[in-house]
Formats: structure tokens, C-alpha cells, sequence
């Protein structure tokens, strides 16, 4: 069973990828990499000390077969929090980090886990959990609401344009639609700064003072980038 710190790497890692692709990248993620000895890439296309971690390739997109041009790897921690000072209950006794069984015992499904984890925090600094609130599951409270609340926002804007990359999204909207895309591709290229770029898709859904048609081009722009906030609420283990 994968632990959250697992979910939350992959995760991250299958959000850089749909960021990038959406912006015009060709990527490949690998990994999470074997423990290899210090120093090594073990023979996989990732740098050295890459062991441990998932890795993310980014290439400049081509036109037809010519050679893709290798720009960058992104490296993407597995560590969430210090789950050895956490003393509480069975996750204590049996000196574990939780997994996603002991979650959906308290009733987090995936989808609140998946927005919960992303909304903690840039990639490369994730929030630190308090023990007892990740738990009890108190964590994704607000997880839970809001992916719900945003779910009916969007249902209410079907049938969604399709929208498969910032190019597109750009020229099917208004000015004013133009600069809230614009004000989520600066948060959310930086860093991957989750927590400063979906409120911003979220509040253009919520307010409603865009038009219609705005509204329902960045709802086609959140099904691509963030499946969760789309995906059935049921709980899994």
C-alpha cells in the first residue's frame, strides 16, 4: 500500500506534467527512483542524486520527427512529514507512515486527498503536517468542501469548450478572462505554487463576474490541469 508521502510525490510529479504539456512541453516522468549508491542515476536518464526521488523530463516541443531537445529534469521529493515524532494510536505502535487505507478509514477519498495535497504547499516545500489533524482527517476538511463546492460550479457551465493547451484557452477568452488565465500561469509556474493558483481559478468560478463564456473556458482549463476537482467523491482505498 502506497504511503501519502508516495501519493503526494506522484501526484506532484503528474501535475508537472499536465502543467507543462498544457504549456507546450513535451515531458516524461520516471520514477520514483531505487536507492541507488550516492552519487548514482542507477543507468536511468535522470541526474546524479536523483536516487529516491520521481523525475520529471521536460523537452522543447518539435514539429513532425525532428529531435526533441532535452531542456531540464525536475526532481520531486517523497517526503511529506516526520512521521516518526508522531504519536498517535496504531501508526505509532507500528512506527509507519500512513497510507491510504488508514485515510479512507476516516473518510478521505482520493480526490479531497489529491486537492488537499496540493493545496499544501510549492512542490519543493510542502506544508508540515500537525500529527493529530492528518489522523483524524481534519487536514482535507476544506479539501472536501471546496473540491464539492467548485464540482457544482463547473457542472452548471456543461457542456465545457475543450481546451487542451494555454494557446487555446488564450484565444477563446475576453480581456478580463486574459488576465485571470494569466494570473493562474504566473502562480502556478512558479514553483508549482499550488496554493496561490487555484483559489484563482476557484474565485472566477465562485463570483461570477466574468461571462459565461469565460467562465466556462477557465472550467475546461481546471477539468484539464486538475482532474480531481472533476472526479466521483466516493471513497478509495
Amino acid at each position: 500500500m502506497l504511503t501519502v508521502s508516495e501519493v503526494r510525490a506522484t501526484l506532484v510529479a503528474e501535475t508537472l506534467c499536465r502543467v507543462l504539456t498544457w504549456k507546450g512541453y513535451d515531458v516524461r516522468r520516471e520514477g520514483p527512483l531505487p536507492l541507488f549508491g550516492r552519487g548514482s542515476n542507477g543507468g536511468s536518464d535522470c541526474p546524479p542524486g536523483a536516487a529516491g526521488r520521481m523525475c520529471v523530463h521536460v523537452s522543447a516541443a518539435t514539429d513532425g520527427d525532428v529531435r526533441q531537445e532535452l531542456r531540464c529534469h525536475l526532481l520531486v521529493d517523497m517526503g511529506l512529514f516526520r512521521y516518526r515524532s508522531c504519536k498517535y494510536r496504531d501508526w505509532h505502535r507500528e512506527q509507519r507512515p500512513p497510507n491510504l487505507t488508514d485515510l479512507a478509514e476516516r473518510g478521505v477519498s482520493m480526490p479531497d486527498l489529491e486537492i488537499g495535497l496540493l493545496l499544501a504547499g510549492q512542490y519543493r516545500h510542502p506544508r508540515r503536517f500537525h500529527c493529530p489533524d492528518f489522523h483524524s482527517g481534519w487536514s482535507f476538511w476544506d479539501a472536501r468542501v471546496t473540491r464539492r463546492r467548485w464540482k457544482g460550479l463547473l457542472r452548471r457551465l456543461e457542456p465545457l469548450p475543450e481546451v487542451r493547451s494555454y494557446t487555446e484557452a488564450e484565444g477563446l477568452l475576453s480581456p478580463d478572462g486574459r488576465e485571470v488565465l494569466d494570473a493562474f500561469d504566473r502562480a502556478i509556474s512558479s514553483d508549482l505554487n499550488a496554493p496561490a493558483a487555484l483559489p484563482v481559478l476557484y474565485r472566477a468560478q465562485r463570483h461570477g463576474r466574468l461571462p459565461c463564456g469565460d467562465r466556462a473556458v477557465l472550467a475546461a482549463v481546471t477539468g484539464v490541469l486538475l482532474p480531481s476537482v472533476t472526479a466521483s467523491p466516493e471513497v478509495q482505498g
